[in-house]
């Protein structure tokens, strides 16, 4: 059932085994990233409304991804325990439970879903732009038919991440967005549409309705290629879909569901925040400072990310285990990596905002000065950050995913809008201000999670 050539059980060192899990997650977050700058450069070639399309389709195409990995979190959870403990019939009968109860779900919200898309359009576009509402309900219906394809994806990485395999997530991921671009490059554009000097695509002109397509065909491709490699090495006969019993799925949601909530808190809060950004003055310039500003800030998120999935999977295998000390000290072990590694890339950041924004975003002369200063704001917080997020990976590997529901309540809505608000409404502060409180509240969930993690108890985490 499991192959023993190493990319199962982790051997050696705690450092070791943290190393081995991390870098294929590395590939894994940094390669969408760096395929995203190849997409915009097709997307640009759109028309207006497209464009204001599909900024508004990326709220939900971000949703999506939020809950799919709520079920990749379930997952790992779940099947690290077992899976340390080293109950082979256990993962394995957990690992069908995840598969069958993630298809069924994806179903219903894809269901729900294109039945609510006109509704949204007609709520977060504007009421006379028609053309933008048309081309949003168009790219959201086909990028939705991939929602049942990533859903089963996020399960099985979840699972083979939870095993210590992380490279066949890693060349699955790659695959899928490589080709979600190639598919890209032919679907949206026009005929004739140059790519690179004298390289020329001739386009079917599908628009934003073939990024769509792109998105949901790319996704179809890589899951069954993953079905299939997941099926024939690691858990056989996972395909076969069944009802799954109350129980397990209520084990399964009782992890997902907050994991969820803590992403729409996310989500619903930066949507606030842009809205109080805008009664500061010069608001366009501010907004799109933020946004620059963000885009630079990401390069922190890629080894932030990375190390929260190997803290959460670590920590749940080591209490599967019945090693409740080493899952601390694992969690701490990938806490002082994350630190030590977004701390040299804020310095860098801090030391040269100015060119990295000139060379990689824009140079443009209102937007620069601006950036600057949200950059110089927030990367003075983010490695007190980042000990905190992967605490609280680690948390949630135990399977516990309501303390970091609550923490990032507190955090993002007690603190953070309240203040921004007074702040650029009331005291006259204006963007600086809210800029400051993201800062300071930044630094505040990293202390909330270090503080949560050091006294958590462990003896009443079982799933």
């Amino acid at each position: 059932m499991f192959r023993k050539d190493g990319d199962v059980r982790l051997e050696g060192t705690r450092s070791r085994s943290i190393w081995l899990l991390l870098w294929p997650l590395l590939i894994l977050n940094t390669f969408p990233v760096v395929v995203d700058f190849f997409e915009i450069k097709i997307i640009s070639s759109l028309d207006t409304s497209s464009l204001a399309a599909l900024y508004t389709a990326n709220t939900f195409v971000y949703l999506f991804t939020c809950v799919t990995g709520a079920f990749w979190l379930a997952s790992t959870a779940i099947i690290s325990r077992s899976f340390g403990a080293g109950d082979l019939k256990e993962t394995v009968s957990s690992t069908r439970s995840l598969f069958s109860t993630s298809f069924f779900s994806s179903i219903l919200l894809c269901g729900m879903f294109l039945f609510f898309v006109p509704y949204f359009a007609s709520l977060l576009l504007p009421a006379s732009d028609k053309l933008s509402q048309h081309y949003f309900i168009t790219y959201m219906q086909r990028a939705s038919l991939g929602l049942p394809a990533l859903f089963i994806m996020n399960v099985l990485m979840g699972a083979l991440v939870a095993i210590n395999n992380t490279k066949l997530p890693m060349l699955i991921s790659c695959f899928q967005v490589s080709m979600q671009l190639v598919i890209s490059y032919y679907f949206i554009p026009s005929k004739n549409y140059v790519i690179i000097n004298d390289f020329i695509v001739n386009g079917l002109e599908l628009g934003i309705g073939g990024a769509g397509y792109a998105k949901s065909i790319s996704q179809w491709i890589a899951m069954f290629i993953l079905l299939w490699q997941v099926s024939v090495k690691y858990f056989p006969l996972i395909w076969k879909l069944a009802i799954p019993r109350l129980e397990e799925v209520y084990k399964i949601y009782r992890i997902a569901v907050p994991a969820m909530l803590t992403s729409l808190v996310n989500i619903s809060m930066y949507l606030v925040f842009n809205k109080i950004l805008t009664f500061s003055s010069n608001a366009t310039d501010v907004l799109a400072a933020s946004r620059a500003g963000i885009a630079i800030e990401s390069f922190t998120t890629i080894p932030i990310c990375a190390l929260s999935t190997v803290s959460s999977v670590l920590v749940g295998q080591s209490l599967g285990n019945n090693k409740k000390a080493e899952a601390s000290a694992v969690g701490w072990k990938c806490a002082h990596y994350a630190g030590m590694v977004t701390g040299m890339i804020s310095i860098c950041i801090l030391l040269y905002p100015e060119y990295i924004l000139k060379h990689l975003l824009t140079e443009n002369p209102g937007i620069i000065p601006l950036a600057v200063e949200y950059l110089q704001y927030i990367c003075i917080t983010i490695p007190i950050y980042a000990y905190g997020t992967i605490l609280l990976a680690g948390i949630q590997g135990a399977g516990d995913t309501k303390i970091p529901l609550w923490i990032t309540i507190i955090d993002m809505w007690c603190l953070r809008i309240p203040l921004a608000w007074y702040l650029v409404v009331w005291s006259g502060w204006g963007f600086k201000g809210a800029w400051a409180i993201m800062s300071a509240t930044q630094g505040l969930f990293g202390i909330l999670g270090m503080f949560a993690f050091k006294y958590l108890n462990w003896s009443k985490y079982k799933i």
